[in-house]
This record gives C-alpha cells, sequence and structure tokens, in this order.
C-alpha cells in the first residue's frame, strides 16, 4: 500500500452543516476502494485564486490514506464524477513506519543567531533647498544654454 495525500475543493455555497454529508460522500469513496485513512482535517472557508465555476470561494479539505496503486485511478475518475467537488488533487507521500506522513527533517541544524544584529543606520537625504524665482530662471537658462552648445 502507498500512503496519499488528497486535498479537494468544496464550492461555498454550501454551509459548514450541509457541508458535513458531502465529505461523508467522499470519505465512502475512499472506503469503497480500500482506503485507510490516517489524518483528515476541514481547513476552512478560503477565497480561490480565480474563479472556479463561478465560484470566488470554497471549503479546502484534506486527508491523507493507505491505498493500493490499482485503486488511485479508479478512485481518482469517480472523484471527478462527483459533481459536488470543484477540485481535487491527489500526491503520493512518503511514509514513516507505520503509515504515518513523513515529517522534513533538517540534518544539520541552522545556526542560531545569539545576539542581536547590529543597528542599522538610516540616513536622511538633504533638505530640499529653496530658491526664488531669479534664481529658478537663472538656473533653467544656464541648462538650456549647455544643451545648445
Amino acid at each position: 500500500m502507498n500512503h496519499y495525500e488528497i486535498l479537494y475543493l468544496f464550492p461555498a455555497k454550501y454551509t459548514e452543516e450541509e457541508l458535513k454529508p458531502q465529505i461523508e460522500k467522499v470519505l465512502a469513496l475512499l472506503y469503497k476502494y480500500g482506503a485507510k485513512l490516517t489524518f483528515n482535517e476541514l481547513m476552512g472557508r478560503r477565497k480561490l485564486a480565480y474563479p472556479i465555476k463561478n465560484f470566488y470561494t470554497g471549503y479546502y479539505y484534506v486527508c491523507e490514506f493507505d491505498l493500493e496503486p490499482t485503486n488511485l485511478q479508479k478512485l481518482e475518475n469517480e472523484l471527478r464524477m462527483t459533481p459536488e467537488i470543484l477540485r481535487h488533487q491527489i500526491l503520493a507521500k512518503e511514509t514513516v513506519g507505520s503509515g504515518v506522513a513523513a515529517e522534513l527533517k533538517i540534518e544539520t541544524p541552522l545556526p542560531i543567531r545569539t545576539e542581536a544584529p547590529a543597528p542599522r543606520k538610516i540616513e536622511t537625504p538633504p533638505a530640499p533647498t529653496v530658491m526664488n524665482i531669479d534664481e529658478l530662471d537663472k538656473k533653467l537658462e544656464e541648462i538650456l544654454e549647455e544643451k545648445i552648445s
């Protein structure tokens, strides 16, 4: 058996109470194909990055399960045909021990900073000089004469 993670998205037209039977329907599909559930979580209602079937928000739900690879394509086809699900994605995950999802392990620990970073100097730009109109006209004439000659 391989370990998989599925993330599926329900439209926000359901309330949380109406969503429970939909979640049970998907879990029933998983059990139908012999999946052994190791983790499941409703991640809540979130805004979608782009509209899907004219929905701008949806409920995200994630599950981790063990399943025979031969049943994966059958499960995927049936999920694709389920109208209550806007999108789904199944990822293969590595297992550690008895079906628990692999956690990232850092072999060399990152250095821990013991002292506070040195304060940075903030340079303030010089204050603009105030010119009267005569000085401004004189400066403008000088610039124009340089460009002409």
